[in-house]
Order: C-alpha cells, then structure tokens, then sequence
C-alpha cells in the first residue's frame, strides 16, 4: 500500500429496483430502514465469494420477502457515509411468487409506489437519480424507448461513434493506470474497488449501454482517490475547487468551494471526505446536465423525423397533384426542398467550429444532433415561405423571378436574418416609406447590426448676434 495513505474503506453492496403493476401502474418496491430512518432501495453488502446477481437477489428476499428475476442492469450508486465509501451496483427486477416478509429491526415496513411517488420519499439523490432513469417493464414508454435506441444506436453507441470509442479509450487507458497503481502498491481496497467498477462499465459499454458505463467510469474514477498521495490529493481539491466556477447549479458551486476550503492546509484524514464529496456532487451536477442533453437529443430527434416524414408526404401530394397549383409544382417544390437543405447544410458548417472551445462536453452533442437537425428543417422552413409568398401572405413588390425564389429558399435555410432581408427585398422596401424630411438619409448600422443614430445637423448661428435662426 502506498505508504502516504491511510487505510481507505470501501464497501461493495449490491439491491434491485423491484418492479410490480398495480392499481395505479408501473409500481416500485422502497424500504423504510429503522436503524438509519431513511426510506432506499433494498440493497446490502456484497458477501465473500458472492457475485453481485446473487447479492441482489439474496438481499431483494431479505428486505421485501420476494424471490426475484434479474430483468436488466440498472446502474450503479456511489456515495460516502462517514469514513465509508459505498459502491452498489443495481438491477431491475421482478418480483416472484407470494411475498414472505417479516418486520425486523432492520426493516420496518415496504411500500410499492409510483416512480413519481418513489422520487419524493426516497432518501438520497443517487437513487432519485438511478430511479429517473429506469422505464418500467412492458411500459409503452418502454417500449418508446426501446425503439428509439434501436433506431439511434447505429449512430450513438456503434463502435464507430465518437462517443463509443472516446469512452472505450479512456476505459483502456484508465484500466492500464489502476492495473499499475494495483502492482506498485500492493492493491489497496480503493484500486481494488476501482478495477471492479470499471469492469462493470466495459460490460455496460459492449452491451452498448453508454450513459450506464459513464456512470460506471465516474464512479471509478472516486473510488481511485483514496489511493492518491497526500500531495496528489491535495492538487485534486484544488483542481475540483477551480473546476466547480463552471458548474451550473449554484448551491453545488458554493457547497464545493466551501468544503474545499484551503485544500492545501487540512490533513488527509479531513481532506479525503471532502473531495469525495465534491467529486459526487461534481459528477452528479453533470449526470443531471448529460441526462437533460439526452432528453434534448431524443427530441430533436422526434421532431426531426416528424418534419422529414411531413416534407416527404408533401411531395407525394404534390407529384400526385394533391395540391392545388401553384402551392402543387412538383419540380417547383422539390427545387425549394433541396435549397432550403442546402442553406441549412451551409450554415452548419460555417457554424461548426464553436466560438468557445472550452464549452463542456454536453454543448458539443447538441451541437451534433443539430447539425442533423438544420438541414431538414432549412427545408422545411424553405416550403413554408415558399407558400407564403405564392399565396400573397406577403405583398411583392414586383413580379419574382424563380431565381429570386430559390435564393428566398436558401435565406430560410441558412439563418432567419438572412431570410427577413431577403422578404423585405421582395416585398419592397418602399413600402414603409419615411418622411421626406428623412428621405435620401440611409440609416447606419454597427457590425453587430445596431441602429447607429443620425448625427444631429448643428443650428446654423448668426456672426453677429450669436443667436440661433
């Protein structure tokens, strides 16, 4: 063991999310502990020689009085309880049979509540967050769900993905460090801890569960700190310190300076908690980002499929003479499509360099999935000021040449400034005529398109009075 640290003790537990229908839908099973008074997942510590399935079901039975079926991998909880560092690992079950429980002085009673109803009386924020993410079993938002990864997982977890093979390196590479720390040291119970965790998440990553085997590698990663030097512990803080002016949520920001408060002067044995602690509100603050991302991801994707889906039934109408002319030109319609894409497509790659390199990793995958997104809706965008114009929703000034039109198409789908001076072009800008006081005296604008005002005309004085005429 390094002989700068003292003896770190981490505890490997193992529970179930225990699913059953009832009254009310989808219901989960919360224990009510009397030792602690706290309301949790049932879970325990994992038994010597016992593999994590069997530790979940033994302890599903012991809390809840069920037998059950390990359905899926739900995720992994790491928290600090006093000098312990806690790493349980949970599964999504069902349960079996009739119940056999029995109150105890451990567990005084189980209740089956909805998943809203579990993520108000659940005690810790791990859970809440580990019960956010499950769907239940045969749920038609399951089943919603299911559909949509096997439709993005070709593009979002395929070995081929940014995602798949920036998490796969890392996990590579963070295995080769905890290996080496593990032989140089002698395998500490925090290494040790370590290596498990992240073989759980590369089990995660090939069955191609990422948001799971990031949490996973997050969870290593707090584990491995107890195994850090007194010194390397302490550039820790500080880094988590300096890290934490980014963070979103205030109350996270100001919790983490404070218990990280002149990290370099506390001893290791006050020091360890707090950056542990910090790490786990750090990483919970961008769990809580990633997972708004994904949610986000998910419906640019829907809306996404739903303009291309009504864009191509547009274009069946039309190519059937559906619509009514001039809205119904086939060959018109497809020549605005393809304009409107091509303003968006253009658009996006000027865009695509971020003017902040140093935005988090979250701004980027939204900036993917829009970069998907724009085309498509430049199309759309393209055809709904196409029919604008034709049906005199916008009075034209002059007659419109088709050239005028495709460029008007290209406005819509390159960026809305664009397209509102390319209206008003057509529409003619005599139509807001100014006073002629006014007239012949073009208004300036700012590079960052400001009204700059006119400057005012001096009053002409006379010589000799010095008064005003």
């Amino acid at each position: 063991m390094n002989p700068e640290n003292q003896p770190v003790r981490v505890v490997a537990a193992s529970g179930g999310v225990l699913w059953r229908m009832g009254a009310k839908g989808p219901e989960i099973a919360i224990v009510h502990r009397g030792r602690y008074n706290d309301h949790t997942l049932p879970k325990g510590k994992v038994q010597p020689g016992e593999s994590w399935q069997d530790c979940a079901k033994r302890e599903v039975k012991e809390e809840t009085g069920f037998e059950a079926e390990i359905l899926e991998h739900a995720g992994w909880v790491c928290y600090v309880a006093g000098e312990i560092t806690k790493v349980v690992r949970f599964w999504n079950m069902k349960p079996l049979g009739e119940p056999q429980f029995q109150q105890s002085e451990e567990v005084r009673s189980v209740e089956w509540l909805t998943p809203r109803e579990a993520l108000e009386k659940l005690s810790y924020p791990g859970e809440r967050i580990l019960v956010k993410q499950q769907c239940p079993p045969g749920s038609q938002e399951r089943r919603k769900r299911l559909l949509l990864r096997k439709v993005m997982r070709k593009l979002l977890t395929s070995p081929q993905s940014l995602q798949h093979r920036r998490l796969e390196a890392e996990l590579g590479a963070y295995r080769l460090e905890l290996g080496a720390r593990n032989e140089t040291y002698g395998g500490d119970a925090s290494t040790l801890a370590a290596i498990s965790i992240v073989e759980g998440a590369q089990e995660a990553l090939e069955e191609g569960k990422v948001d799971q085997a990031w949490l996973a590698y997050d969870a290593a990663r707090r584990m491995a700190i107890g195994s850090s030097g007194d010194a390397m512990l302490a550039l820790d803080a500080v880094a988590l310190r300096n890290e934490a002016e980014k963070l979103g949520s205030k109350w996270k920001k100001s919790t983490i300076q404070a218990i990280l408060h002149e990290p370099l002067e506390q001893k290791r044995e006050t020091l360890l908690p707090r950056v542990l602690k910090a790490m786990e509100l750090r990483d919970l603050e961008l769990q809580n980002a990633h997972f708004k991302v994904s949610r986000l991801g998910e419906l640019l994707a829907f809306l996404t499929a739903a303009v291309l889906l009504l864009l191509g039934l547009i274009l069946i109408l039309a190519y059937w003479q559906q619509i009514p002319p001039p809205l119904g030109n086939w060959s018109r319609l497809t020549a605005v499509i393809c304009f409107g894409a091509l303003g968006g497509a253009i658009s996006t790659m000027l865009s695509s360099v971020p003017e902040e390199l140093g935005r988090r990793i979250p701004f980027h995958i939204i900036a993917v999935n829009l970069a998907f997104a724009r085309p498509i809706l430049g199309a759309a965008a393209a055809v709904a000021v196409d029919a604008f114009l034709q049906i005199g929703f916008i009075s034209i000034a002059h007659t419109v040449s088709g050239a005028e039109f495709m460029a008007v198409s290209f406005a819509a789908g390159f960026s809305d400034r664009l397209l509102l001076r390319a209206v008003a072009n057509l529409a003619g800008a005599n139509t807001n005529k100014r006073e002629p006081s006014e007239q012949g005296v073009p208004e300036k604008t700012s590079a960052s398109g400001m009204k700059v005002p006119k400057p005012e005309t001096p009053e002409k004085t006379d010589a000799a009075q010095g008064e005003p005429k």
